[in-house]
């Protein structure tokens, strides 16, 4: 295989490994409400609006020779004000995260352990925190491990329904929750932490690719599978489930569990990192603060009453990665000082991600 080819994939890979993640499993559930005409176009359209932020922060991070980071960005370009958003944007979205990953980790033990329903979650809280106390190792490694492990889940279930195009005759065209799939797939689709590595990529490794084409090949494959895997969940499923495998039964129910319980095992260490980051260096708060919050934050909101993952991932997208998305696309065009059809765009996509805001507060907090 030539260089150039070998260094496309393996930067296409950094984008996926970082898009894929546990949102996939609320988007058949949210094809059903809203109608699968209104989820493939949000899936279209976001997709959209999702590389051409990207492509704009990698535009930032090659000018400014690699020092372009979210948080410091914002803070220089906006002030503290901006950058507690920035904080709280991101540390929020992480937590979220983390909590959609904890209920859905236990539903996966429930279904795999009936009979250890009752502690699905502790158990999956203990093995999920537990390496935290070793030092962090190969985490990039890890996260594309784990994004291949989804991945399997998407292909295994699509190309194992009995019906796969099901979802045409078994869902609405558009229903009147149209605003539903914003928040779930925009957390589906969120990735931006795969610029970095990627600038950083191309720049010490992998030096034959064009991030443009990347970008979009990275983005579009993770489409793709959310296509196949939805596709595959209506054509297998008897009823479209919340979390996507409750409504399925036998032998793909059991390989999905499995599959998406690893998977979430392999991430979950990483999104926990990265909230005890955030607090600590971002923060400038104590080492035992940042990890006693991504240890417990997740569980105390759980008690809390946040245990719905629907909910859950609807917030983090629509509210807190929307915000972190906001912030990309306003840094960029101080920097960038783009013109033409890009400042055009740029503009469309600060009302969408910003009434997709709105929308989701409002969703969360209406009587």
């Amino acid at each position: 295989m030539k260089k150039s080819v070998k260094d496309f994939l393996a930067a296409s890979g950094i984008v996926a490994a970082a898009t894929l993640g546990a949102g996939i499993f609320s988007l058949p559930y949210v094809f059903l409400k809203s109608g699968w005409l209104a989820g493939f176009l949000y899936l279209a359209l976001l997709s959209a609006a999702i590389i051409f932020a990207h492509r704009l922060h990698f535009a930032v991070l090659e000018k400014e020779s690699g020092s372009g980071h979210l948080l410091g960005l914002t803070k220089k370009l906006w002030g503290k004000g901006a950058f507690t958003l920035a904080v709280f944007a991101i540390l929020g979205g992480l937590i979220l995260g983390l909590t959609g990953q904890l209920v859905l980790g236990a539903r996966f033990i429930t279904i795999l352990v009936p009979g250890f329903s009752g502690y699905a979650m502790a158990i999956f809280w203990f093995a999920a925190t537990f390496p935290l106390i070793f030092p962090p190792k190969r985490l990039l490694e890890i996260e594309i491990w784990g994004a291949a492990g989804v991945a399997v889940v998407a292909l295994l279930i699509f190309f194992l329904a009995p019906a796969p195009f099901k979802i045409f005759s078994g869902a609405p065209l558009v229903s009147s929750n149209i605003f539903l799939p914003f928040g779930p797939i925009l957390f589906a689709l969120a990735g931006w932490t795969a610029v970095q590595p990627l600038y950083e990529a191309r720049r010490k490794k992998y030096e034959n690719f064009s991030p443009k084409k990347v970008l979009i090949f990275g983005t579009l494959a993770v489409v793709l599978l959310y296509a196949a895997f939805v596709l595959g969940v209506f054509g297998t499923a008897g009823s479209v489930s919340v979390d996507s495998v409750s409504g399925l039964s036998g032998t793909p129910q059991t390989l999905v569990a499995l599959l998406g319980l690893l998977s979430l095992l392999g991430t979950y260490r990483l999104i926990a990192v990265e909230v005890k980051n955030s607090i600590t260096s971002d923060m400038r708060q104590p080492q035992w603060f940042g990890f006693f919050i991504a240890v417990l934050g997740p569980v105390l909101l759980v008690f809390a009453g946040l245990n719905n993952f629907l909910t859950i991932v609807g917030l983090a997208g629509g509210v807190f990665i929307a915000t972190e998305y906001l912030l990309i696309i306003l840094n960029a065009k101080k920097i960038l000082n783009l013109g033409g059809s890009r400042k055009v765009l740029a503009n469309l996509a600060i009302a969408v991600f910003l009434l997709g805001a709105i929308y989701e507060l409002y969703y969360f907090f209406r009587p």
